[in-house]
């Protein structure tokens, strides 16, 4: 291609890009002496555009290129004009001029922030000047901050066509509000060396700048950059989970940020092989020897509402390692559930106690339960049911990230199961069906074989409206109440909820929020109920 500049002053090492459209460059290089350019090993990528930028010319772009056959798209030429400079004054209110305040172009929305995330940004000299530029036809927001001033947007306009090389901006800076706190861990001992960040909303800044401070030896921060208002503050420091204070009062009394320390909790699990058991990973049914596959790690708070719960899940074979990062102190019930074995429980558990230490985690195979699911209506052997660990299917999702924490396997075509993993005091288990009524099983000890008999569910037929009163399709409707269920609507709006056990179900359309007046209906034993839901 051929890049200059108006006039026909040829360009000597002007660096160009080629680009995707989502901004990453594939290909660079520069002009050489007579303004040309070779742009090597580019993909045949839809929308790929070249990029010339050069210090004294605004940068400047193609349209996206088209390929013609195999050598590419045709001989580019690409013109850069001399484009605007902001020659940029920042003051005081008293006419004193500002130095070190950095001042910010914001380019989000024009094809200049693919090349410049963060925007073009300068600090002022000592005579609180700056130059930032040049810049092309547009309208793009000047930020301007200092640590002792309020932050400040102004909006620049470059129109089509200018016939300047530069525009004036006289900004003046307002002191800025001053806000003391400190951070301390739970004891209330300093945290030095912690950063604090506070956000606050600037007009017409295109996005919220930060105002930052560090904590001293004692923990305490001053923040002086802010506007009057509410504002979050947040604090972070290593070694500790981030923690805020949210909308405080600049200006009022000092605050303070509890920070909770962060612990790693790492360990093994061991799991012996499992003779015979089918949990969904071997059809059929075989007798085969199985180890640990997927498992999950689950850190519930006990006693505590402000800490958070931590739960990750791993995969592995025998002998399979977990690693939880950014574990807050206090106390917890550790719980390990990998499916074909007992839930593996510790509490207390305190993770600043295994601080250095691995835990080690045996999980017991249980004792294991076989039989056979067939319909009640016809006695006919039922393919596909799940065996779901406990009593109570009120919050099971047979499609959610935890559901495998719960199934124990499912029957194959001859409606045979066996599983294991179940307490030998007396297995509780629930057989559940898209279809049929669910079912549970309990008080059967080692060695026991059950018959499950699934009875004909209840259904739920309707049809979903918008606000005209036409159908609606792609609505997700959701039933809660004994069974948790949900359908989508069809092209006619229509929707099939089935297999729904006896009881009050609540009907909740996920395309709005649910009001009071939701709609509920009474499910008996195999009955079907029709209804429609309109927007309320």
């Amino acid at each position: 291609g051929d890049g200059h500049r108006r006039g026909r002053d040829r360009r000597r090492r002007d660096p160009l890009e080629a680009r995707e459209p989502a901004g990453e460059a594939v290909s660079r290089g520069r002009t050489d002496a007579s303004g040309r350019f070779r742009l090597r090993g580019v993909a045949r990528v839809r929308g790929l555009y070249v990029a010339a930028s050069s210090a004294a010319f605004a940068p400047a772009r193609t349209p996206a290129l088209e390929w013609e056959g195999a050598d590419g798209p045709a001989e580019i030429r690409l013109e850069l004009g001399r484009g605007v400079v902001v020659a940029g004054l920042v003051r005081d209110p008293a006419g004193v001029p500002v130095a070190a305040a950095r001042a910010t172009v914001d380019l989000t929305g024009t094809w200049l922030g693919e090349l410049h995330p963060a925007g073009l940004h300068v600090e002022t000299d000592a005579s609180g000047r700056f130059r930032l530029g040049p810049l092309g036809p547009g309208r793009y927001p000047v930020l301007v901050q200092h640590p002792r001033f309020r932050p400040r947007a102004d909006p620049l306009e470059i129109p089509d066509g200018a016939r300047f090389d530069e525009i004036p901006l006289d900004v003046v800076l307002t002191p800025g509000e001053r806000l003391e706190g400190a951070v301390v861990d739970r004891a209330g001992n300093g945290i030095p060396a912690a950063t604090v960040l506070a956000e606050q909303l600037v007009p017409g800044a295109a996005e919220s700048p930060l105002a930052v401070a560090r904590t001293s030896f004692d923990g305490s921060f001053v923040l002086e950059s802010l506007a009057p208002g509410a504002i979050t503050v947040r604090a972070l420091a290593p070694g500790f989970l981030p923690g805020e204070v949210a909308e405080t009062r600049v200006g009022g009394e000092p605050i303070r940020i509890e920070l909770r320390r962060r612990f790693l909790v790492s360990g093994v699990v061991v799991a012996p092989g499992i003779e015979g058991a089918d949990h969904g990973h071997h059809p059929g049914g075989e007798d085969h020897a199985e180890g640990l596959g997927r498992f999950t790690v689950r850190l519930e708070p006990t006693g505590d509402p402000d800490v958070p719960p931590v739960s990750e899940t791993f995969h592995g074979d025998e002998g399979a390692r977990f690693v939880l990062d950014g574990v807050a102190d206090g106390s917890y019930r550790l719980e390990v559930v990998a499916v074909g074995y007992r839930p593996w429980r510790l509490e207390p558990f305190l993770p600043e106690e295994w601080t250095g230490r691995e835990l080690s985690v045996r999980l017991d195979p249980g004792v294991a339960l076989t039989g056979t699911v067939v319909s009640a209506a016809d006695g006919q052997p039922v393919a596909g049911a799940l065996v779901v660990r406990g009593r109570g299917l009120a919050d099971f999702d047979p499609l959610s990230e935890s559901a495998h924490e719960r199934v124990l396997g499912y029957t194959d075509a001859r409606g045979r199961f066996r599983v294991t993993g179940l307490d030998p005091s007396g297995a509780e288990v629930s057989i559940y069906h898209e279809s049929l009524a669910p079912a549970t099983l309990s008080g059967r000890g080692a060695g026991e074989e059950a018959v499950v008999r699934l009875a004909p569910g209840g259904r739920v037929i309707g049809t979903v409206l918008d606000e005209a009163g036409a159908p609606a399709s792609g609505v997700q409707v959701v039933a809660e109440g004994p069974l948790l269920k949900s359908a989508e609507s069809d092209p006619e709006g229509r929707f099939l909820l089935e297999g729904l056990a006896p009881g009050r179900y609540r009907l909740v359309r996920t395309d709005r929020p649910p009001t009071p007046g939701t709609p509920t209906v009474e499910i008996a034993a195999g009955e079907t109920v029709e209804i429609s839901l309109p927007v309320r």
